[in-house]
């Protein structure tokens, strides 16, 4: 399950090359942000990374910034070496599972980075989760969504035919 896969992934890592720097996706929007509604805006912003991983974005928008917020990954392993790491943290680092509602009021959010988490959700999953989302963001709040884009995207195809989820179209595991 997805628990146990993160969770051996962050302890001695062999599937994926984790980076440690910020995601460049996230660099880019935040310029863009800082530019469209204002400088400062991000250190005004209260943050919710989900599916942080090593809390690489969140530990940037601190360190550059002054954000403060939250952080969610499934992976206690993630989330134990962050806060071993950087116990001092202005961002809230948590253990969540995001098929589970969020543990945030409503409106508290002013920025939420979803960065390649959300797809691992199924077609009856995602409602919930965006409405959860849409609950907890602040009004005027702004949501960087990074998702897979399967035109163009040779191998996605190719993990479409190989393994694809019945019932559910364009999704695979």
């Amino acid at each position: 399950n997805e628990k146990t896969f993160w969770n051996k992934e962050y302890k001695k890592p062999g599937h994926l090359a984790i980076s440690t720097g910020p995601s460049m996706d996230m660099v880019t929007f935040v310029n863009w942000y800082e530019k469209e509604f204002g400088q400062g805006i991000v250190s005004q912003s209260t943050i919710l990374d989900i599916g942080c991983g090593n809390g690489r974005n969140s530990l940037y928008l601190e360190k550059e910034f002054g954000s403060k917020g939250y952080a969610f990954d499934i992976s206690g392993e993630a989330i134990g070496a962050i806060k071993k790491a950087h116990p001092k943290s202005a961002v809230d680092f948590m253990i969540h599972d995001i098929h589970e509602p969020l543990p945030l009021p409503d409106q508290s959010i002013d920025l939420i980075l979803d960065l390649m988490v959300s797809h691992c959700l199924t077609e009856e999953e995602r409602p919930r989760y965006l409405a959860e989302l849409v609950r907890v963001l602040a009004p005027r709040g702004v949501v960087l969504w990074k998702s897979f884009f399967k035109e163009g995207d040779y191998h996605t195809t190719k993990k479409l035919k190989k393994r694809g989820v019945k019932g559910e179209k364009n999704s695979y595991i």
